[in-house]
């Protein structure tokens, strides 16, 4: 598929919904904008993303392959549960923000526990803005022992060219299963039999 950015020369559209984080790690250090990306294509539509590679550029007009496993199960289950306890809390800079360093501490930092101050992965807030990215990104990975499930399906989006996208869909709560109608016929005549009993006196 063929992903473009919503908005024209801008990766996070007109929400802008960033900010500067500056991180080390074993493959990239250095400071740059973390958030969620407003990103369009054919299949899906519109949709926001999150950056599951640090080292390559994010390209407007990129190809795109979208596939289910590009990790270990471990890391699929963390960034699962990423989106299932924190994803309705991304509402602002900050906490979309968040949301990326935390994501980036998954991917990049897979050791036991995830502390954003030390480890293969480590971030500090490079910004003014009123409100830690660094300490709500730690909370929200702090919240992984005890995330939800199947909250959200997960959709990774690869490409050869441009940067390794991770998106999700919520998932629509499945509608009751209607009764048949040879069932709701069995169910009345059962009503019917008991009521039946209850209301017979013995004969005497």
């Amino acid at each position: 598929m063929t992903v473009n950015y919503q908005k024209s020369g801008n990766p996070f559209g007109n929400e802008g919904l960033y900010l500067p984080v500056t991180i080390d790690s074993e493959v990239y250090d250095g400071t740059f904008n973390a958030g969620g990306f407003a990103m369009t294509s054919e299949p899906l539509g519109e949709f926001f993303a999150f950056c599951i590679e640090v080292t390559q550029a994010l390209r407007n007009g990129a190809t795109y392959e979208s596939v289910s496993n590009p990790f270990t199960d471990a890391v699929l289950a963390n960034i699962e549960g990423l989106f299932n306890s924190a994803y309705d809390n991304v509402t602002d800079k900050v906490t979309s923000a968040a949301f990326q360093v935390a994501m980036w501490e998954i991917v990049e930092d897979t050791a036991t526990g995830f502390d954003l101050s030390a480890g293969a992965f480590s971030a500090i807030d490079a910004s003014t803005f009123s409100g830690s990215v660094i300490d709500t990104a730690q909370g929200f990975l702090d919240g992984l022992a005890t995330a939800p499930t199947g909250l959200f399906e997960v959709n990774y989006l690869l490409s050869p060219t441009s940067q390794d996208l991770v998106t999700a869909q919520r998932v629509t709560p499945p509608a009751a299963v209607p009764v048949p109608a040879s069932g709701l016929l069995l169910l009345s005549a059962g009503v019917f039999l008991a009521s039946r009993r209850r209301n017979t006196k013995p004969v005497s």
